[in-house]
């Protein structure tokens, strides 16, 4: 159908189990047609389609949902997926019937609606929502207004919603933060329904399923659950939640897709190696990206199996209940196990073939991954104390490459560092501060940047003044300021291309503390001063924009 109109006529001939509404642009009148529908149909199923949608308000959405969504744009293989979960045979997924005031609120964000909706509940129940350009300014009951509202309407069963117009000075009850206090609300309103409504016991397995895409997990959820009543089915949405989730649960099995936004698949499995409770969790990888899947997954002693999407549920359920009688892998060394290199200078010391690894050479893991960053720096801006003492630094890379230092021989023997180094994506912790940093060899040798220790502001230069790199103005008209600054990093793994070279490092970050040097002569990792990294600026890539330091304290 080519408008709503059109399909209000069919539905209304013949009621389809699954409408898919292409939600971008917005039709005007959706509210109505959707309400005209559910009387005329309830246990139909909508797929919404439109971008913007936010994960975090997805997952707490649950699993009764009466509308369901999946981004734009996504790969034909996820449509295919979100077609199957909402026809598969016993999914307990929400319908029309199921309509909530979560779904109103999400429809009218993802569309850019500016709109206010009554909403009537039996018994008694009567509430609105306003929305301007799709973000929520009020909500309302007659006892509560703002989130406390909409954790009321949350509540509530059976509502009817009218779309009106949005009043022209309507009071507003939410902050800009509405997305925060939405996903809030319905935090709270989970919690309130898990402590009212008595759980099914579960005495099975624990099954945890990590997948950027909901309707993959709402398919592989259904596909289990239908197969294994008694199974613990768990979930979660990107790679660091499904790591944090890992450690918490210690799940019999853990289902990971290979290609997720945040973190890939073989990186959530390297964490979980590393961890000690997740250590010994066997894992299935999951990934359209058959080729590349196997790639890594031989490179990954806890992957014990893999399945390419599409998949048929019969297919991967036969493949959980063969790998769950295996259980837990067997206890694994404690050491960082460094596949060897393609290199006329690699050591000679091989220790024993690990399942699942090429040859591989032992590096202990004391001091040995110690990794040593040369950044350099150019300084955007620099502020001062009261006493004219640097009180902050914000800088950008000031060149392509980077160098590593590594003091360890067996390390330095393994790794290729006659090549420079180009920094890729970063993870960054709870704190705001770096947590993993990323290194992939480049053709182009390393250069090291020459310091300049003064950098011109409206006619104002500012040079260092004594060893410990204090600085005060002086008049001069020099070129902007170039530093370097060396992190003290630890080797978590290494990823290889195809043909056993290095094709990624992946650095852990010791601490927030760096060294910055404004004097390239001196020796750069002994002199300068103390500095920490006070905040990051990451790009749509996850790379380092732009980066915050300030002096250490003395």
């Amino acid at each position: 159908a080519k408008n709503l109109r059109e399909a209000r006529e069919t539905i209304l001939a013949q009621p389809p189990e699954l409408i898919i509404l292409d939600f971008d642009p917005p039709f005007p009148g959706t509210m109505a047609f959707l309400e005209e529908v559910r009387a005329a149909c309830p246990e139909t199923r909508v797929l919404v389609l439109a971008p913007g949608i936010s994960r975090e308000v997805m997952e707490e959405r649950g699993a009764r949902a009466g509308l369901h969504f999946l981004e734009k744009p996504f790969e034909l293989m996820d449509f295919g997926t979100a077609v199957q979960a909402m026809l598969a045979p016993g999914s307990s997924r929400g319908t029309l019937a199921d309509l909530s005031i979560a779904d109103v609120a999400m429809l009218g964000c993802v569309g850019g609606l500016t709109a206010c909706f009554e909403i009537r509940a039996h018994p008694g129940g009567e509430g609105a929502l306003h929305l301007a350009a799709g973000r929520i300014q009020h909500a309302a009951t007659r006892q509560n207004s703002g989130s406390a509202a909409l954790i009321e309407m949350l509540g509530w069963k059976k509502s009817s919603f009218l779309e009106e117009g949005l009043p022209a000075h309507g009071p507003r009850s939410f902050a800009p933060s509405w997305r925060h206090e939405l996903t809030e609300a319905l935090r709270a309103r989970k919690s309130e329904d898990f402590q009212l409504e008595a759980e099914l016991e579960k005495t099975g397995k624990r099954i945890l399923l990590i997948d950027d895409t909901e309707m993959l997990l709402i398919f592989v959820a259904d596909s289990l659950a239908l197969a294994e009543p008694t199974w613990e089915i768990f979930s979660a949405s990107s790679g660091a939640r499904g790591v944090e989730e890992a450690k918490r649960l210690v799940p019999d099995l853990v289902l990971v897709d290979f290609s997720m936004p945040d973190m890939l698949g073989d990186e959530v499995c390297r964490q979980l190696l590393i961890a000690p409770e997740t250590s010994r969790l066997p894992v299935i990888m999951m990934s359209g990206h058959e080729s590349e899947m196997k790639r890594v997954t031989k490179l990954l002693p806890n992957v014990v199996a893999s399945i390419a999407k599409p998949f048929l549920s019969e297919a991967l359920v036969a493949l959980v209940k063969g790998t769950l009688p295996r259980g837990p892998m067997a206890e694994m060394p404690p050491q960082i196990f460094v596949p060897q290199l393609r290199s006329e200078n690699v050591s000679e010391e091989i220790a024993p073939v690990l399942p699942g690894f090429s040859t591989v050479a032992e590096i202990p893991v004391k001091d040995a991954n110690e990794v040593l960053l040369d950044l350099p720096l150019d300084v955007v801006a620099m502020e001062f104390t009261s006493h004219f003492q640097i009180g902050s630094i914000r800088a950008r890379l000031a060149a392509p490459t980077v160098a590593i230092q590594i003091p360890a021989l067996a390390a330095r023997a393994s790794l290729p560092l006659g090549t420079g180094f180009q920094l890729g994506d970063v993870d960054l912790d709870a704190r705001g501060q770096l947590s993993l940093i990323r290194l992939r060899p480049t053709t182009q040798p390393f250069r090291p940047v020459h310091t300049n220790g003064a950098f011109e502001v409206n006619g104002v230069t500012v040079v260092p003044a004594n060893a410990r790199e204090r600085s005060q103005l002086m008049s001069s008209a020099n070129s902007s300021m170039t530093m370097q600054l060396f992190a003290p990093l630890e080797l978590v793994s290494l990823d290889l291309s195809p043909f056993l070279e290095v094709w990624q490092l992946v650095l852990r970050c010791r601490s927030n503390d760096v060294r910055v040097t404004l004097n390239s002569a001196n020796d750069e990792v002994k002199s300068g001063a103390t500095f920490r990294t006070s905040s990051i600026a990451l790009d749509d890539s996850r790379h380092i924009a732009e980066l915050t330091l300030t002096p250490a304290e003395t």
